[in-house]
């Protein structure tokens, strides 16, 4: 059983209250014994307060004049009972919402009757007024004065993204800062650039003719944007593992990208089977008269060359074997095959340069690759790629290969510029200190870097629209391999356990053969992970054990709508969709500032402990559950308690107009059945409740 109510505070955040029973045993939480940025601490001077406030079941009557009062209030307290003195004095009427005073809210303290007329110290600003009944200090007295606060609290609005970084000169906003911001708005961001250690070459400004379809200057542009993955794809030199989930982006809602399984990158021979059509790489070497035609019928079997522009096609074409290094590398294969079509070439893609990584991005063929003529066979090349003439075989890019990203996103990435290399040093003035263990540039700071909008470089790669969806999900896989195969190859550094031998397991009496071989063991420090998980859970449950059931269970889910994040998306001509990773930033400080009013301003009492976790919906918006221990004389315990911040009632449009729209946009189903057979609770034009 639960009880449900939706309130807005100054974040704008649409707060879904629940009084549990239970603990979800899944959240993401820390024990009280060990804090954490997730554990609500409790304020100074609690015990005193604790000490000073009457007991809850106490009769206590109007006491008058005190010099000073009985017990430690805070600003919320004396706000309160100062606003219901104005009530009663008719400077304020809840009535029209007006006050002769601006103020955050206008709210009555205590019920009618409390403060009558006929009460001889009621005129005194010193007086302090309990009821004889239960009541909750310090918090709003019934569930109308909660919505007065609501209505008249502005929302929280942190701006424009207009503190730059003083190392890499990225727009932030200040709330992400890691330091204080000087005068002059200049300030250290650890999320961009690590405070200055992450120093890496700025992208170039793409070629004309890609620059103008992303700036809209070229007629084209329109097709070009709406089909951007489709164009990327045609062009690429590699092809994506795993599976695309395309189903959800039926019209229903923005669109999104899905990938399901492994993912990895694979490039096959310079020359396709006999019978076969060429493909991805095969394109700039074989059958080059028909290339433009190949390129979009092998879209076609895909369902995705649909209302693709053929004379944009030749124009990309040209644009790419003029600028791009890696094109200009597979165009020498094909003209030493129309000269000579018996000679046996190979393409080794170099995985390691002799430049400094931190100065250059830009390559020449000769430090890119390495025409082979003849046959290598088996010979040892290392850690390089070798692509060779026919052998039927496709050949896996290693996420930490220099030419990982760039052959596979050629308009990102046109002049075929660097991509994460293993041996990128972070600042020279950060190695100098000394004080670093790691002096090498981790593969989430290198993508970190490159996201981030800057005046100084034309970013490619956000305003790429869907693209930049692919790119988002498929650095994050990059990342996650990578880490992966930092935890095999490092079993004895986080001490793992393993079985040996087959004839061992026999000797023991195992027949699962999943049991028999190496384990691989994830500590627990890898997010998501098995040991990851029991531990977080059990942490929540030491909480549990200690503080009881939680009283409160909270949601906030992002709003693509909030204002931050509409005019930063469309002073680039963009949808909030096309940049996924603003929402979550935006999203991130909402949710921070939400947390420090629970726990500072004491919204619904003094916290004992408190947890949250964060979780992605269908459609990519970030959502966090957050549970919140209240001290023992805070609890709500009756239906009085309850009543005070639970309603039913949609706001009066009247008398709250800002809550009845957040309510009606945000909380009420849309209308389904014949009106909407698409709507996602329809199955078979029936309408159906999906549990989990």
């Amino acid at each position: 059983m639960g009880c449900f109510f939706m309130c807005q505070r100054k974040n704008n955040f649409l707060i879904l209250i629940v009084i549990l029973p239970i603990l979800l045993s899944t959240v993401i939480a820390t024990s009280s014994k060990h804090p954490s940025p997730s554990i609500l601490k409790p304020n100074k001077g609690e015990k005193q307060k604790q000490m000073r406030a009457p007991s809850r079941m106490k009769k206590v009557k109007i006491i008058k004049k005190l010099p000073t009062p009985i017990r430690s209030e805070s600003k919320w307290s004396r706000y309160l009972r100062k606003k219901a003195l104005d009530t009663k004095r008719g400077r304020f009427s809840p009535s029209n919402g007006t006050a002769d005073e601006a103020g955050p809210s206008n709210v009555a303290l205590c019920e009618p009757g409390a403060l009558s007329s006929d009460s001889e110290d009621a005129e005194s600003d010193e007086d302090y007024v309990e009821h004889t009944h239960e009541v909750i200090p310090e918090i709003p007295a019934n569930i109308v004065a909660l919505l007065q606060i609501a209505e008249n609290t502005d929302v929280l609005d942190f701006g424009a993204p207009t503190s730059a970084c003083f190392y890499c000169g990225a727009f932030m906003w200040a709330s992400e800062k890691s330091g204080k911001i000087d005068s002059d708005g200049a300030a250290a961001f650890s999320l961009c650039c690590m405070k200055g250690k992450v120093d890496l070459p700025l992208i170039p400004t793409p070629p004309p003719l890609l620059l103008d379809l992303i700036t809209d200057k070229e007629p084209r542009a329109q097709n070009f944007k709406e089909n951007i993955r489709a164009y990327n794809s045609m062009f690429s030199f590699t092809s994506m593992g795993g599976k695309v989930l395309t189903a959800l982006n039926d019209g229903g809602g923005p669109p999104q990208f899905v990938l399901s399984g492994q993912n990895y990158h694979r490039m096959g021979s310079l020359i396709p089977r006999q019978g076969q059509p060429p493909k991805f790489a095969q394109l700039y070497i074989y059958d080059t008269q028909n290339e433009n035609s190949n390129r979009v019928r092998n879209l076609s079997s895909n369902g995705r060359g649909q209302g693709l522009d053929l004379s944009l096609v030749e124009d990309l074409k040209q644009m790419i074997d003029r600028h791009n290094v890696l094109a200009k590398i597979f165009r020498q294969v094909r003209e030493r095959l129309n000269s000579d079509e018996s000679t046996q070439l190979s393409i080794c893609l170099f995985r390691a340069q002799g430049k400094d990584p931190r100065t250059y991005n830009m390559s020449s063929m000769d430090e890119v690759a390495a025409l082979i003529v003849g046959d290598i066979g088996e010979s040892d090349v290392g850690r390089d790629v070798v692509v060779k003439m026919n052998d039927g075989y496709l050949s896996n890019i290693p996420e930490t290969h220099t030419a990982f990203i760039p052959l596979h996103y050629p308009l990102i990435f046109p002049y075929g510029e660097d991509g994460f290399r293993e041996d990128i040093p972070i600042s020279e003035i950060f190695r100098n200190m000394g004080s670093y263990k790691r002096w090498k540039v981790s593969m989430r700071q290198f993508i970190s870097f490159r996201l981030q909008d800057r005046n100084s470089e034309y970013g490619n790669i956000i305003f790429a629209k869907r693209l930049f969806q692919q790119f988002v999900v498929d650095a994050y896989t990059m990342i996650e391999a990578n880490r992966l195969s930092y935890i095999r190859f490092n079993q004895k550094t986080i001490r793992a356990d393993y079985l040996n031998g087959v004839a061992e397991a026999i000797e023991k009496g195992e027949t699962d053969p999943s049991s028999v071989g190496k384990r691989i063991i994830l500590p627990p420090s890898f997010t998501g992970g098995r040991r990851y998980m029991f531990n977080n859970c059990q942490d929540a449950m030491s909480i549990c054990k200690k503080f009881g059931y939680p009283d409160l269970f909270i949601t906030a889910t992002c709003n693509s709508q909030w204002g931050e994040i509409q005019r930063y998306v469309r002073a680039r001509n963009l949808r909030a969709e096309d940049r996924p990773d603003i929402c979550v930033r935006v999203f991130k400080m909402k949710l921070d500032n939400l947390m420090s009013d629970l726990r500072k301003i004491t919204i619904f009492g003094p916290v004992d402990a408190g947890m949250y976790t964060v979780e992605f919906q269908k459609r990519g918006l970030p959502h966090a559950h957050i549970l919140q221990w209240l001290k023992p004389q805070y609890k709500l315990i009756t239906g009085e308690d309850i009543d005070k911040f639970i309603s039913a009632e949609l706001p009066d449009p009247q008398l709250y107009p800002k809550l009845y729209k957040a309510v009606s946009s945000f909380m009420i189903h849309d209308p389904c059945g014949v009106i909407d057979p698409k709507c996602t609770c329809m199955v078979d034009f029936y309408p159906v409740i999906k549990l989990k």
